[in-house]
């Protein structure tokens, strides 16, 4: 008589997807979403900045995305070192 029962697969070695974290879950993610969120913001500015026809509006958008990259880079330094706090 044959045994017709399936044979478990074995284990693997690496974490399956399910047991990842999200990106949104990982200590540098918000930081570095804003930073670059305010990276483009800047950039979409800089055309009409350098070619010297900005008005006050583009300053405000030029200023307002220069902020929003300095405070993610603040929480990307913020996160990272409480990651390395905890791991001590």
């Amino acid at each position: 008589m044959s045994d017709d029962r399936p044979t478990p697969a074995p284990e693997p070695d690496e974490p399956t997807e399910a047991a990842r974290p999200g990106v949104h879950e990982r200590w540098w993610w918000t930081g570095t979403f804003r930073a670059v969120l305010g990276a483009a913001v800047v950039i979409y500015q800089w055309p009409v900045i350098s070619s010297g026809e900005a008005q006050v509006p583009n300053w405000i958008l030029v200023a307002a995305g220069a902020a929003v990259v300095v405070w993610g880079v603040w929480v990307v330094l913020r996160a990272w070192r409480e990651k390395e706090a905890q791991a001590r």
